[in-house]
């Protein structure tokens, strides 16, 4: 049996309802809740001519399923967000005219 970790977007952001409508994130103070965006987005800026990636950003994050078992038998199935990891990067025009050439007509 595989370990119960699965991966997803942040805050859950197109996850079913049911996973998102079980979560409660807050912000810094603790109050105030937060829900998924569209900061909570993967996404890559491509050059339409040439198909040179300009920018990349991706958001995920790491969930534990948890489930009844012999220790927590009334325990709920949930989920937990243990882990998140937010990348991105761009090329400037410089280093693209460098790798590729004037991309520009």
């Amino acid at each position: 049996m595989g370990a119960p970790v699965y991966v997803s977007k942040t805050h859950m952001l197109d996850a079913e309802a049911n996973w998102t409508q079980a979560i409660s994130v807050l912000d810094e103070s603790g109050i105030h809740p937060q829900t998924a965006n569209q900061y909570d987005d993967c996404y890559v800026t491509i050059e339409p001519l040439t198909g040179v990636s300009f920018q990349a950003t991706i958001n995920l994050q790491a969930n534990l399923l948890m489930e009844p078992d012999e220790l927590f038998p009334h325990a709920a199935v949930s989920m937990y967000p243990v882990y998140s990891i937010y990348r991105s990067g761009n090329l400037s025009e410089t280093v693209i005219e460098d790798m590729f050439g004037a991309l520009k007509v």
